[in-house]
């Protein structure tokens, strides 16, 4: 009851640095004490929709080079904890490039990234669990 009243008064979560500007405006819309300011559910989804699209289509547009050099140069970032290098092994494994397609392997490494802050890999978990690739896990 009493973080409700320190939510009604204006208490909200820090925002991380590496949060997209993006996600801070549709986040603080959602925070306004004025409930009719405040975005509907749909407004909030249609953001989110144009978010996603956008970065899926800056994903699509990224020239992968999948020879296996490249390959093994970022599964030697993986190990050393670096984000991107996490998130292309995953996507990797989600796309079969130069490595055996495997939906598990491609979750685990975009849960990886997503723990690092990487917000692509955490959009692509999304995507991923709405298009019910969670059985994968099972």
């Amino acid at each position: 009851m009493d973080l409700a009243i320190k939510i009604s008064q204006g208490l909200r979560e820090k925002i991380k640095p590496s949060t997209p500007e993006e996600y801070v405006n549709i986040f603080t819309e959602c925070w306004d004490n004025e409930p009719d300011n405040r975005p509907t559910m749909k407004q909030v989804v249609d953001k989110l929709s144009v978010i996603i699209t956008k970065t899926n289509m800056m994903t699509e547009n990224v020239q992968v080079n999948s020879e296996p050099n490249n390959i093994e140069e970022r599964v030697f970032q993986t190990n050393r904890g670096f984000a991107l290098g996490q998130l292309q092994v995953g996507y990797f494994y989600h796309n079969g490039m130069g490595i055996e397609k495997d939906l598990k392997m491609a979750i685990y490494w975009f849960i990886k990234a997503a723990n690092n802050g990487n917000m692509i890999a955490i959009n692509n978990l999304g995507l991923c669990y709405h298009i019910n690739m969670e059985q994968v896990l099972n």
